[in-house]
Formats: structure tokens, sequence, C-alpha cells
């Protein structure tokens, strides 16, 4: 039981931190451009955004 309560607290900060990451990321204009794996295939990347705020 121990081990878990130590495991718990670890995990919840390490939740936080990439939380924490992404609004900066999405408050940047181009976020995509910021991901050198979309940035190089441009056109993929156009059609995955805009299916994005379709699917909402």
């Amino acid at each position: 039981m121990r081990k878990y309560a130590v495991i718990t607290p670890a995990a919840s900060k390490a939740s936080i931190s990439p939380i924490k990451a992404i609004p900066p990321i999405l408050k940047s204009p181009n976020p995509i451009i910021q991901l050198p794996n979309i940035d190089k295939k441009p056109p993929n990347s156009d059609s995955f955004f805009n299916l994005s705020p379709k699917k909402k």
C-alpha cells in the first residue's frame, strides 16, 4: 500500500507537467509549425487540422 501512495503523488505531478505545457502550444498562432514532423507534411497537417474542428 505504501508503494501505491508514493506512485500516486508522482503520477499527479507528472500529469500536471505535460498539461501545463499544452496551453502555451495552443496559444501559438501556428502550433503545427512547432512540430517538425507535421511541418514536413504541410498538406497532411492542413487536412488533419480541418477535420479537427469539423468533428467538434
